[in-house]
């Protein structure tokens, strides 16, 4: 049936497909490796407090606030949100940009003034229906 040649030539072959299928593994497993690693670096970092307690405090008192605080996208696009939602919204904010920020004069500046994009204030409409700026309101609040 197989030649000596034919037999040795089969061993060759299984011989190199057993070496890429080794070769295989090891890269998938040090993609499996890497890619845990990554993981671990993400979870250690969403596990770690984004802003002070001092920060955490106002954004507690923005959330109980019966007020309402107005985006302002453009000239013409206004959304409105109550406590909560504006809470909320500035968490995320603070999660995305405000890594390492711990006092509120700072969180102010680069946060909680205004609207990343179109760099419009952000308003808070209270009860009587008088509008001041978010800074002013944190300012009284403190």
């Amino acid at each position: 049936m197989f030649t000596r040649s034919g037999l040795l030539l089969c061993c060759i072959l299984l011989a190199a497909c057993d070496e890429k299928l080794q070769i295989w593994l090891k890269r998938a497993s040090d993609r499996q490796e890497q890619l845990q690693q990554q993981k671990a670096k993400r979870d250690l970092k969403n596990s770690l407090p984004i802003t002070s307690v001092e920060i955490d405090r106002l954004l507690g008192e923005v959330a109980q606030s019966d007020a309402e605080f107005l985006i302002g996208k453009t000239d013409d696009s206004v959304r409105i949100l109550n406590g909560r939602d504006f809470a909320k919204f500035l968490q995320r904010k603070s999660r995305w940009l405000g890594g390492g920020i711990q006092d509120v004069p700072t969180w102010l500046d680069e946060i909680g003034s205004d609207e990343f994009f179109s760099r419009r204030p952000y308003r808070v409409r209270l009860r009587d229906g008088q509008e001041i700026p978010f800074r002013q309101w944190v300012l009284v609040k403190q």
